[in-house]
């Protein structure tokens, strides 16, 4: 999802109080600057298979940042046809 360092890199890759990653796919612990584990990749993993199966992005809103309050407010869409 566009973050990626080298194994021999020393330089830090994040600072505090930056947001590092795709805004579409973070989870609501990566919007609120907490603690990140594997449930994170999951979550983003989510996304992507649910955007590949019905064509769209869950949590779809007018622009990034109201997408990002979207997933920390709201369920995900459903298509019901």
């Amino acid at each position: 999802f566009g973050i990626f360092k080298g194994i021999e890199d020393s330089t830090p890759l994040t600072e505090s109080g930056n947001l590092v990653g795709t805004p579409m796919y973070m989870s609501p612990e990566q919007i609120h600057a907490k603690s990140v584990d594997p449930r994170t990749d999951l979550f983003s993993l989510g996304i992507v298979f649910y955007e590949i199966l019905t064509g769209i992005h869950p949590f779809k809103a007018e622009n990034i940042p109201s997408t990002m309050m979207h997933v920390v407010q709201k369920p995900p869409s459903l298509i019901i046809d």
